[in-house]
């Protein structure tokens, strides 16, 4: 499902958050801002060293991915795994991605950011079945 970025802060009013996410787009500024409001809608403060990862893609594998996001929450109710330039994976470390999405664990929330990801691919169009994406256009 494609929403914009204001229909992502509504849904956050209400309380509704999905529980994968990818950040298209160019804008760097709105991607930030909606991050920090998903942590501190999700994780407290004295939380964030247990429950929040920060991964990028250009230094990590889905194994790595994965292995974060099958990871129980420690003292939150949901864990939150955020991964940067989710294009830069290798095709067989996205496939592998791909496969385990499915079995995400409800309480694992995973943000996957690309500023610039071919819509045409395979990976984006079997991603934007199973994630909520969230396009983040120049202002």
């Amino acid at each position: 499902m494609k929403i914009s970025y204001q229909e992502f802060l509504k849904r956050m009013e209400r309380k509704k958050v999905s529980e994968i996410y990818l950040f298209a787009g160019e804008e760097e500024f709105l991607k930030r801002e909606a991050l920090d409001k998903l942590i501190r809608y999700l994780i407290s403060p004295p939380h964030r060293h247990f429950d929040l990862d920060i991964l990028h893609a250009s230094r990590s594998n889905t194994l790595e991915i994965m292995n974060k996001a099958f990871t129980f929450p420690v003292a939150s109710e949901r864990r939150l795994v955020i991964v940067y330039d989710v294009d830069k994976l290798t095709p067989s470390d996205k496939q592998l991605l791909l496969t385990h999405l499915k079995g995400l664990p409800d309480s694992t929330c995973l943000v996957l950011l690309s500023a610039k990801l071919d819509k045409r691919k395979k990976f984006y169009i079997d991603l934007e079945k199973s994630a909520t994406v969230v396009e983040f256009h120049q202002l």
